[in-house]
């Protein structure tokens, strides 16, 4: 079988879904991603974890700003990511504040490594991964470098995607380095990826 080159359609993709996510009216984005943390709040999963591993997101992004904050004051442990210059790996920081972060790679806020910890293992934690979109598999469109596909090959713990409803698709092209997430949270709700029966689950209150 011939091998099929996934880089013009990801790109184009990539491109649909940045288009849709600015488009989005800061009202609306405000909404769905309070909805989609509420869910993700009220997950078992986050809520027996004593770690959250997380992107810190950017203006397109689902917020985790609010997610950083609220596990923080649960007395989680925060870990967030921050790239190693000139390859496509990322170490991870312990962090207990806001302010341990400063701008970084591709603009991204990332941690002060003078002024964080850095993190030697993922024990008992839960991975918020980031994502233009991902389908019904777990399977994410990201942004192209690899870096979370590179980190997700040998991290043990749950993995979570956050994808707008409107967007998620029913199958994602994907090559044999990308690795599915286990379970996606749309406003909709938190199931399994490959399992969108959909139930009903409890909200947790965000302040």
């Amino acid at each position: 079988m011939a091998k099929i080159d996934l880089r013009p359609y990801k790109q184009q993709l990539r491109s649909e879904m940045k288009a849709w996510r600015s488009a989005l009216t800061p009202e609306e984005k405000g909404r769905m991603d309070h909805e989609i943390l509420n869910h993700l709040l009220a997950m078992p999963q986050f809520q027996q974890a004593q770690n959250i591993v997380t992107y810190v997101s950017k203006q397109l992004e689902i917020d985790t700003i609010r997610l950083i904050r609220l596990a923080l004051e649960q007395q989680k442990g925060v870990a967030v990511p921050r790239c190693i210059p000139g390859t496509r790996l990322m170490d991870f920081y312990w962090i207990t504040s806001l302010d341990q972060l400063a701008k970084g790679t591709f603009g991204v806020m990332e941690p002060l490594a003078d002024r964080a910890q850095l993190v030697t293992g993922f024990g008992d934690s839960l991975c918020v991964v980031p994502c233009l979109t991902c389908d019904q598999q777990g399977y994410r469109l990201g942004y192209g470098s690899g870096y979370y596909d590179r980190f997700l090959a040998n991290y043990q713990g749950v993995t979570v995607a956050l994808c707008y409803e409107e967007i998620l698709l029913p199958q994602l092209l994907h090559g044999k380095y990308d690795i599915p997430v286990q379970y996606i949270v749309t406003q909709a709700g938190c199931f399994p990826s490959g399992n969108f029966s959909r139930p009903e689950r409890p909200m947790a209150n965000v302040k």
